[in-house]
């Protein structure tokens, strides 16, 4: 009697990790290998300026609190977007910004394989079964597409990690795994994309219940006890690993709630219902190419809007290939399908709520759960379907190769596959110079389903081998064809804008007034040099003051001064120049220059760097202030404005006053200015106001109010004096000892016991 032979061994985690880690080297050879770097949108224009902004003040020894150079001013670690808590962002900071940036890329393609397979692992999948999932996962189209927007790729890295130490919180409530995940979603949140912290809340939330209470059951077949011990056990460390988010949430909702975002007349019509994921657009989880018109590059298409604001792509950040779908279907013929039920379920709503204005799922979803309504982007929650499709199409997986072939009926367990296959094959055929991927995909699944079908090891294996390519390889080529690498040169932003750092040293202008939509700026991409828009954000990486640029997060207050008049407009602002693409023909107080190839407008007079006005105004609220501002006859060097009653003591002498102002230091979180006069007066500094900064006087604290809208106002009593502004807000001290003390708290609770343990024992 023969014994049957054992099954292979299957390989290690280490095994996958190596995979996983090989396939993302593949997948960025040429930004890591070859000096390319993507470049695309907002990575040119907004986060490689900020990157080079962090990396630049790092070097100089300071920790930057606040940005001078973005918007006339305004936060830069309470911008979310910033990542300024997230660990994994300053392991990429040695680097160059574009070659950091492809680190980052890097580190998170496998992070995301890496967090799929241990979740999916889990819930009790096969080694291979993990492994497909983790590659759709990773591979998606949604990571491809968010290269652009790396704290939404970072924090959709994040999501399956959630998952994991939801899984285990659920199970067996002890401390490790709750603090587990409350640790993976303060990191989440501190990835910067507020979209995705708040649908895993949510989403998580969902799960976590459902996993409590409906788990699989104990060892004796009957749900697992949860006592109202466990739940408090898991609460308080779920919370405990959670809490180093409020270091980032703190100074983000005081920011949030002095901005556009934050303002009454956000409304869900105005704000959230655009732009939405349009249900004809579902094909393209299909065939993503179906609808570019014939030579047209992706990068670009993906900006194009529907006169509704919608993206006619949007269904792309959805896209798996062709045979994830069906796998993901396969999962319904285990015999265990709650679990399957559940996460149908959640696909599905996920869905709805892409929909956004085509259904009334997200007006019920944003007027019930708070958070929903800060949303601007409806359908990026595609995340949520994508998470859920590949646990049920790894579960699919399992159930293909679990299910031993049925000898010479080979056509009636093929049926299936094969009435799929040939479907989509004849549609694909319509547009085969768009779709060659996916009928390439279709070829090798087929033949991946046919060889799994035969009887034998080499079969099934030969059969595993091609669906896996099927599965990967469009993906791997879908996202190499979305965004081409170019030079990492293109973000060289100082050697292209050589003569906007020659204007601003022209005169020394306190600030320069940039006109992006008409400046253009010189890439290369595949040998051949094109001119785009100038990076929005691009006087962040070569610290010139500017008092335009974008961030979502903009103060309300700075917005609403973008509606005065020029002449105020300047004076509030201290522009000392207006850059041009061409010449725009005179313009008052201001003198032409050539500077190939912009045109820079000087300032015939430098600007003031503080003001001495002789009249003080009080109105009642800031709309007033801001009318005020914008009649014809107001002057910033006679007249303050206030929304608020001055302090009793602050009186304006007789005028006329001498008196003379140089800034003396100029760092992104302190200025200081030398100041003399000769009668005590009301200074008003062009500088942004914003809780947390604070003035002295000749070393002396000295309060500050609100004038002009947004700019610092203080009174000086006569003589010479040395005028200190620094950004210290009242959350930084205690933000640095909370950290501290939680980091601290939580190693000693981690190795304590352990150390203990250690302890040898007295008889």
């Amino acid at each position: 009697m023969t014994r049957p032979k054992p099954n292979p061994p299957s390989p290690s985690p280490a095994f996958s990790l190596g995979l996983y880690a090989f396939l993302a080297l593949v997948a960025f050879f040429p930004c890591l290998f070859l000096g390319q770097a993507y470049f695309d949108n907002d990575l040119l224009a907004q986060f490689g300026p900020w990157r080079a902004f962090l990396r630049d003040q790092l070097s100089r020894g300071r920790f930057p609190l606040w940005n001078p150079y973005l918007l006339g001013g305004q936060p830069f670690f309470a911008d979310l977007q910033n990542m300024m808590l997230y660990p994994f962002n300053y392991l990429t900071l040695p680097f160059s910004v574009p070659y950091g940036l492809s680190v980052f890329f890097f580190i998170h393609m496998v992070w995301a394989a890496l967090g799929m397979h241990l979740w999916l692992r889990s819930l009790g999948l096969t080694a291979a079964a993990c492994r497909v999932g983790a590659l759709l996962f990773a591979f998606s189209g949604f990571f491809w597409l968010e290269l652009i927007h790396p704290p939404v790729l970072a924090a959709f890295a994040w999501l399956p990690w959630l998952f994991l130490f939801l899984e285990e919180s659920s199970r067996n409530p002890r401390p490790r795994a709750a603090l587990g995940a409350g640790l993976a979603f303060a990191l989440l949140f501190l990835c910067g994309s507020l979209q995705v912290s708040i649908g895993a809340f949510y989403g998580g939330a969902a799960y976590f219940l459902f996993r409590f209470f409906c788990g699989p059951p104990g060892k004796k077949g009957r749900a697992p006890a949860r006592s109202p011990r466990s739940i408090g056990v898991i609460f308080l460390f779920l919370l405990w690993g959670s809490l180093p988010l409020l270091g980032q949430f703190i100074p983000t909702l005081e920011f949030s709630a002095l901005t556009s975002r934050g303002s009454a007349d956000s409304t869900y019509d105005l704000s959230q219902a655009r732009p939405s994921l349009d249900p004809g657009c579902l094909y393209q989880w299909f065939f993503p190419r179906w609808s570019l018109k014939e030579g047209t590059v992706m990068a670009d298409a993906l900006q194009e809007k529907t006169k509704e604001g919608d993206n006619p792509l949007a269904g792309d950040w959805g896209y798996l290939g062709v045979w994830a779908p069906f796998l993901a279907l396969g999962a319904w013929k285990r015999r265990e399908k709650t679990l399957v039920k559940f996460l149908s379920i959640f696909s599905i709503l996920a869905v709805l709520l892409c929909f956004g204005r085509f259904t009334p799922w997200e007006r019920l979803l944003c007027g019930g759960l708070p958070g929903l309504s800060l949303i601007r982007v409806p359908f990026r929650y595609l995340y949520l379907y994508l998470l859920p499709v590949c646990a049920l199409a790894a579960r699919g997986w399992d159930q293909w190769f679990s299910t031993p072939p049925p000898g010479k009926n080979i056509l009636r367990r093929l049926a299936a596959p094969l009435v799929y296959g040939f479907a989509l094959y004849g549609i694909a055929l319509l547009r085969p110079s768009l779709t060659w991927r996916e009928i390439a995909a279709l070829t090798l699944g087929l033949a991946g389903f046919l060889a799994s079908s035969k009887p034998g090891p080499f079969f099934k294996k030969a059969g595993s081998f091609l669906l896996q390519a099927a599965l990967f390889l469009p993906l791997l080529l879908s996202g190499w064809a979305d965004f081409k690498p170019a030079p990492s040169s293109n973000f060289d932003y100082a050697g292209k804008s050589r003569a906007i750092v020659e204007a601003a040293g022209r005169g020394k202008p306190y600030r320069i007034c940039f006109f992006n939509n008409e400046l253009l700026y010189p890439i290369e991409v595949g040998g051949q040099k094109y001119l785009l828009n100038y990076p929005q954000d691009a006087p962040c990486a070569l610290r010139i003051k500017a008092v335009g640029g974008y961030d979502p997060l903009l103060l309300k207050a700075r917005e609403e001064m973008g509606t005065l008049p020029l002449r105020p407009f300047v004076q509030l602002n201290a522009i000392g120049g207006l850059l041009f693409q061409k010449s725009h023909g005179p313009i008052p107080g201001f003198q032409e220059k050539s500077l190939p190839p912009y045109v820079f407008y000087e300032a015939a007079r430098p600007p003031a760097c503080a003001f001495a006005p002789s009249e003080l105004e009080v109105v009642p609220n800031p709309g007033e202030c801001l009318a005020r501002l914008q009649e014809p006859d107001f002057d910033a060097a006679k007249t303050a404005v206030f929304s608020a009653p001055l302090p009793a003591s602050w009186v304006n002498g007789p005028s006329p006053v001498r008196w003379q102002c140089r800034l003396e230091r100029d760092e992104p979180d302190a200025q200081s200015f030398s100041l003399s006069l000769d009668r005590d007066r009301v200074m008003v500094f062009p500088e942004t106001s914003f809780p947390g900064w604070k003035a002295w006087v000749d070393g002396l604290p000295a309060p500050w109010v609100t004038a002009d809208h947004l700019l610092r106002a203080l009174y000086v009593k006569a003589g010479r004096h040395r005028v200190e502004f620094k950004f210290q807000p009242s959350w930084w001290v205690p933000l640095k000892a909370g950290l501290l003390l939680w980091l601290g708290l939580t190693l000693l609770g981690f190795l304590l016991p352990r150390l203990l343990s250690r302890r040898p024992s007295h008889a």
